[in-house]
Parts: C-alpha cells; structure tokens; sequence
C-alpha cells in the first residue's frame, strides 16, 4: 500500500492505494466504489482542517447523530433509524467531525462514471455559519470516485446559494425529469 495525498485550499486529504488488484475486481488506485464498495479503513478518505475531519471511514459515522438530525428534518422526517442504516451501506459518506464527534454528514448515491446524487447533507446548528457546509462539499466534490460525472443532482428547499457555488444550478429542462414519490413513506399512520 501507499499513501497519496491531496492539498486543497488549505485543507488536506488522505486516502490509502492499493498497489495492485485487490480481488474484488476494482483497479490499482481507490477502491471505495458503488461496484466494489469496500467499507474497510484502508479505502477510506480524510480531511482535516483545523480542529475539523471529514473522514469517509464508516467507523466515523455516529448512526445515533445522523439518524437524529435526519428524523427531525423536512426531507426525512420520522425516517426509521434502520433505514437510515441501510442507506449509509449504499452511499459514498462524508462524517464531518470537530475533536471526535460527529456535527455533520453528506451522503452521495453514484456510479462512480455518469451520475451522482447528493442528499442528507447537515451540519448541526450550533456549528453553522463557519463555513464547515462549504468545506464539507469541497471534500465531497473532490473526492477521486466522483470525477468526470457527466450530472450531479440533488434537491433542497432552502441552500440553493451554498450549491450555487459550486456550480450547481435549477434544472435546465425540468419538464424531461420525473420521480415517484411517497411523502408519507415514513409515517406512523401506514
């Protein structure tokens, strides 16, 4: 194995290479992919900054603070703690962390070659306004597995001027997108 290391925007990131072909059918380089999801620490991604870590390792992952902001938030609410369990297992996932806890997280859903969606992106309240919710989305938008994506998507309510700067914008032609739906996918009342 070898180390490399990325410099942005005073910050840096770690990820572990592997030499040669692990036997899961992933090449030399990072191995955290939606075809070869390897969840062990030697995949996984830091960055510090400061007194700050966003970390991709899923033992940084506090299911207890993820599952709790999420079940109070507009886009998930009342969502069970063993689907948001389930979820983390199928995404690329950002912990953000000051000193060992846990205080913010993004999910990204890819193929690793065309498409991703980002979703479940939070910091907590009391660390808002520090620029964490920018930084959190440079390590995310850095990451080695999500280059060359022809589309990133994602949907929110109210932080379009965070995604705007980093390039994101209101769909060009809404009218060719469609979803299906359940808003009350997580209510008591089913």
């Amino acid at each position: 194995m070898r180390i490399k290391t990325l410099f942005m925007q005073g910050f840096d990131a770690t990820g572990i290479l592997n030499d040669s072909q692990d036997g899961s059918g992933c090449s030399s380089g990072f191995t955290l992919s939606s075809t070869c999801l390897d969840t062990s620490r030697s995949s996984a991604m830091q960055w510090s900054k400061t007194d700050y870590i966003v970390s991709t390792n899923p033992e940084d992952q506090d299911l207890d603070v993820i599952h709790g902001f999420l079940s109070q938030s507009y886009w998930a609410r009342n969502i069970p703690r063993e689907t948001v369990a389930r979820s983390l297992q199928g995404a690329l996932c950002f912990a953000l962390l000051h000193k060992g806890r846990q205080i913010g997280f993004a999910r990204v859903i890819s193929d690793s070659a065309t498409i991703a969606y980002l979703g479940d992106v939070f910091v907590l309240p009391e660390y808002r306004g520090r620029g964490l919710a920018g930084w959190l989305l440079e390590c995310v938008t850095a990451h080695p597995q999500l280059q060359g994506l022809r589309r990133w998507i994602l949907a929110t309510a109210d932080a379009h001027g965070l995604y705007e700067k980093f390039g994101f914008t209101a769909l060009k032609r809404p009218e060719i997108f469609m979803e299906l739906h359940d808003p009350e996918v997580y209510s008591a009342d089913r």
